[in-house]
C-alpha cells in the first residue's frame, strides 16, 4: 500500500477571473472546489493511475467536515484525525486571459502534540514492510519541524520507502532522517546548500552530500526544463513535454504520485536505475497531464500513456562520475 500524509489539508477553491485587475472589481466566471494538501494530490493521482492509496489526514470545524465529504464523494480511501480549528481554505484565482495562476493559503489550524502522536501510532501500526509512505507538504501550527525526520526514520525502521516533498526547515531536517527519495526544486536545493545558483548542473555536483546522510534518489523538479533524476553513481535529465498550461497547482504532486505508484507496483525495495527512469518518466507524464487539467484536477491515465511515450532523457554527467 502507498500510504500519503497531509498534516495541512484544504480545500482547494478555484476561482476563474477573466482579466483581473488590483484595485478593482472583478467577477468570477466559474467556481470549483476539491480536496487539497499535497498528500491528497498525491493519493489522487494514484488513483487515477488505477492504483491503491490511502491518504492520512487531519479535518476540523465544517470546513473538515466538507473536506472529508470531497475526498468522499471522490472515492478517494482516507483516514482523517479530528482536530478543534477549521481546516483551511485555499484560494486559487486562475486569469484565462492573462495565463495568470494565482494561490492565496491560509495558515490552517494549530494542531495539538497528542494528535500527532495519534497519527504516529497510526502510521506504527499500518505500515508493513514493502510499503510506500509519502511526506509532503506543509504542516500547522504546533507541529514541530523535525516530524518529517522522526517519520522518515519510522519508515526506515518499518523497512518501508519514505519519499520527501517539503521546504525549508521540513526539508533540512527531514533529510537526517534518511528518506529514500527526495524531491525538490532547484531552488530549495539551493537554498540547502546555501549557493546562489540554480543551475542544475551545479547542484548536482553537490548532492554528494546528500547521499553521505542516507539519501538514495533525489529527483529536482526544474519546472519549464524537467527534471533531474540523480543517484550515487548516476545522473539522468528528463526534457519537460511542451503541453498546454491550464494550470500548475498539483503538477509536482502528480510526479510524485506516479514515482510512488511506479515502484510500488515492482513488488520490490531494490530498484535498479532502469526501474528509476521508468518511475521518473512517468511522474513526467502524469506532471504534464495534470498542468493540461483546470484548477486542481488530477490528469486521467490515458492521457499520461499517451505523454510517457513524448519523454526524452540523457545522461547528465557529474563531476567526473559519468
Amino acid at each position: 500500500m502507498i500510504y500519503t500524509v497531509t498534516l495541512n489539508p484544504a480545500i482547494d477553491k478555484t476561482i476563474y477571473v477573466d482579466n483581473f485587475m488590483l484595485n478593482s472589481v472583478n467577477r468570477v466566471q466559474s467556481i470549483r472546489a476539491d480536496p487539497g494538501g499535497k498528500g491528497i494530490n498525491v493519493t489522487k493521482m494514484i488513483q487515477n493511475l488505477e492504483g491503491e492509496s490511502v491518504a492520512i489526514t487531519i479535518s476540523g470545524g465544517r470546513t473538515g467536515l466538507m473536506l472529508e465529504s470531497l475526498l468522499a464523494d471522490g472515492n478517494i480511501q482516507y483516514q482523517s484525525f479530528k482536530c478543534k480549528d477549521e481546516t483551511r481554505i485555499n484560494t486559487k484565482m486562475v486569469d484565462k486571459t492573462n495565463n495568470q495562476f494565482t494561490d492565496i493559503n491560509e495558515p490552517g489550524p494549530i494542531v495539538a502534540t497528542q494528535l500527532i502522536e495519534k497519527i504516529e501510532a497510526y502510521l506504527s501500526d499500518v505500515l508493513c514492510k514493502e510499503d510506500i509512505l509519502v511526506l509532503s507538504g506543509s504542516v500547522p501550527r504546533g507541529v514541530t519541524k523535525n516530524i518529517y525526520k522522526k517519520w522518515c526514520e519510522l519508515g526506515k525502521k518499518l523497512g518501508v520507502k519514505v519519499l520527501l516533498d517539503a521546504d525549508g526547515e521540513l526539508l533540512y531536517e527531514g533529510i537526517e532522517g534518511q528518506p529514500y527519495l527526495i524531491k525538490p526544486n532547484e531552488k530549495e536545493l539551493a537554498s540547502y546548500f546555501n549557493v546562489k545558483t540554480t543551475d542544475p548542473y551545479a547542484i548536482a555536483d553537490k548532492c554528494e552530500v546528500l547521499f553521505d546522510k542516507g539519501v538514495e534518489v533525489v529527483v529536482v523538479s526544474l519546472g519549464k526544463e524537467g527534471c533531474v533524476l540523480l543517484t550515487n553513481e548516476n545522473g539522468i535529465i528528463f526534457k519537460a513535454i511542451c503541453v498546454e498550461v491550464k494550470s500548475t497547482v498539483g503538477a509536482g504532486d502528480s510526479m510524485l504520485a506516479a514515482i510512488a505508484h511506479s515502484l510500488h507496483a515492482l513488488n520490490s525495495h531494490d530498484y535498479s536505475l532502469n526501474e528509476l527512469v521508468e518511475a521518473v518518466t512517468l511522474g513526467v507524464a502524469a506532471s504534464s497531464a495534470s498542468i493540461e487539467q483546470e484548477g486542481t484536477i488530477m490528469g486521467k491515465k490515458t492521457r499520461i500513456l499517451e505523454l510517457k511515450q513524448q519523454v526524452k532523457y540523457k545522461n547528465l554527467k557529474i563531476g567526473a562520475k559519468l
